[in-house]
């Protein structure tokens, strides 16, 4: 069996990471409202209202979706995080356990000396 190690601070480097790109994509979903103001105005007054309603509604989709998309990918960050939390907590207990073994073998082997 191959050597398995877990390297906790780059877990935790990677969920930090991951969380930066949820708001960044939050970030995006501001923008794709913001782009829907702006459209009227390039189409003029009279048409400007009639394309921008039907844009609008469109926008307002993506927006949602991307704000999902956002939510989700946060959500994976935070399972990244909890997921290094956890195994370090169980290193920790794995560490303790390992002594509590070492110390018995000391006690039976100086016994015997």
């Amino acid at each position: 069996m191959q050597d398995f190690e877990v390297n906790v601070a780059d877990l935790r480097d990677h969920a930090s990471a991951v969380g930066n790109l949820a708001g960044d994509v939050h970030t995006m979903s501001g923008e794709i409202s913001s782009a829907s103001a702006d459209q009227a105005q390039m189409y003029g007054m009279f048409v400007g209202p009639m394309v921008c309603a039907g844009l609008s509604v469109m926008l307002l989709s993506a927006e949602k979706m991307v704000d999902r998309v956002a939510d989700l990918v946060e959500g994976i960050g935070g399972n990244l995080s909890g997921t290094a939390d956890d195994y370090q907590q169980t290193e920790e207990a794995n560490v303790a356990e390992a002594k509590n073994i070492q110390d018995m073998l000391s006690g039976i082997g100086g016994a015997r000396a």
